[in-house]
């Protein structure tokens, strides 16, 4: 494997926090933004995704019919990685405000009829294939040295 990529294996968690509410009731092919709420640690430990990189989420039609936030791709390093994954779980991680505690009481929907997610939920994503993320190489150029 070469040394300049991290890969993350099937299964892998990606935890990711909506940074604008989400509100469809069909799919529309517009994408959500996001950022990753926990540091993502591929092979060997080394860090593949730092938090707070960006992440776009879309809704989709799955095969019964209902709509489903699904994590499309990430950015890293300025590099953006389609990614396929299914929804793990959602948990509410709202600031240590009161709107925020407010907003994390009521709740949201991630699969079925509509999708309402608040701003600052976090949702969970798990990989459903590998992905391969190119980390950058932070030595000497060898054309540097003199």
């Amino acid at each position: 494997m070469d040394e300049g990529v991290t890969r993350l294996e099937r299964g892998t968690v990606i935890s990711v926090r909506a940074v604008e509410p989400i509100d469809a009731s069909r799919q529309n092919s517009r994408l959500y933004r996001g950022i990753v709420d926990l540091n993502v640690f591929g092979n060997w430990g080394r860090l593949a995704i730092p938090r707070g990189s960006r992440v776009d989420l879309i809704v989709r039609v799955v095969r019964d019919g209902n709509l489903i936030l699904d994590l499309d791709s990430v950015d890293v390093n300025g590099e953006r990685y389609s990614v396929q994954s299914e929804i793990h779980r959602i948990d509410p991680h709202p600031e240590n405000d009161l709107v925020g505690s407010i907003i994390g009481a009521v709740g949201g929907q991630v699969r079925g009829q509509s999708v309402r997610v608040p701003r600052n939920f976090v949702v969970t994503f798990e990989l459903q294939r590998p992905l391969e993320i190119e980390t950058p190489d932070r030595g000497s150029r060898r054309d540097d040295r003199r």
